[in-house]
Order: structure tokens, then C-alpha cells, then sequence
């Protein structure tokens, strides 16, 4: 969003992006952690009532307060960035860009949400969450695993945070 309102500067990296997700992840598994055991995935809720045994009620109502928790996060975002992002509109609306970038990974809805890029189709948009899905709970799993001697207790926020 940033790039395309400011092509000539560098505001951000993807690197940083990860950076800022892992530690968003790292703060809410240490403040909440111990309360919810991790459940800030909708999907991660649904595989522990699939494989661990979690009660399935218990799973629609942490599914219900992640979902609400999502919508809640935007709005705080939103206001805490509107004059940033009624900044960035003008600037995309002079240049004849937010048009054609509003509703892509590179415009200001890019901020709330994932969009697919020209030509991705929603198979593939299924695969890559698929497997960025399987990755976490490959993740959680090795990180909850009493006989992982790689990860101890200690670690598994930052290891589960990492990936």
C-alpha cells in the first residue's frame, strides 16, 4: 500500500512485516496462552477438536471470539491510521492508481485483509492457506511435544511465534 502511495521511498520490508506478525503472536501467546493454549487460529481450534480431542462446543465459542477479536483489531487499526490512509487515498486518487489498487495486496484494503493477486484463482488461494495452515499447527504441535528435546516449554512461544 505504502510503495504504491510512495513509489519513491522504501517505507517498509517484508521482512519487517514478519518481524511485526512474530511479535504480535509472540505478545498475544504470552499474555493469553496459558488461558486459551493458543487457540488465535479459527483453523488451529479446528484441528485440536479433530486430533486432540478439544470439545467441540468449547471450539465454536473460541471460533466465534477469534473471528469477532479479527473484526475488532481492524477497526482499532483503521482508526488509529485514518488520516494515514485518507493520506494515501488522495495521493492514489491524483495519481489514478486507487482504482486499480484498492482491492489488491498492494491497496488500502491490503491493510484489513488478504487479497489475491490478477490471475490467482481461489484453488490456489486454498493451497497456499492449506499450507501455511499445516505449517503452524506442524509448528504448535512440535512446539506442545513433551519429548521434543529441540523445544522446551519455555521456547515454545518463540518457536510457534517464528513460524
Amino acid at each position: 500500500m505504502f510503495i504504491a502511495a510512495f513509489p519513491d521511498r522504501r517505507v517498509s520490508a517484508i521482512f519487517q512485516i514478519g518481524w511485526g506478525y512474530m511479535g504480535g503472536i509472540l505478545l498475544a501467546l504470552g499474555v493469553c496462552g496459558g488461558t486459551s493454549g493458543g487457540h488465535f487460529n479459527p483453523c488451529v481450534s479446528l484441528a485440536f477438536v479433530i486430533f486432540k480431542g478439544f470439545p467441540p462446543l468449547k471450539a465454536l465459542r473460541y471460533m466465534v471470539a477469534q473471528i469477532l477479536g479479527a473484526y475488532i483489531a481492524c477497526l482499532l487499526i483503521y482508526t488509529q491510521y485514518k488520516v494515514t490512509f485518507e493520506e494515501c487515498t488522495a495521493i492514489l486518487t491524483a495519481a489514478g492508481k486507487f482504482e486499480a489498487l484498492q482491492y489488491t495486496p498492494n491497496g488500502l484494503a491490503g491493510v484489513f485483509a488478504f487479497y489475491m493477486l490478477p490471475g490467482q484463482t481461489l484453488g490456489l488461494a486454498f493451497v497456499n492457506e492449506f499450507v501455511c495452515d499445516t505449517f503452524i499447527g506442524l509448528a504448535i504441535w512440535a512446539s506442545l511435544d513433551p519429548s521434543n528435546a529441540l523445544i522446551p516449554p519455555t521456547m515454545a512461544p518463540f518457536a510457534v511465534s517464528i513460524a
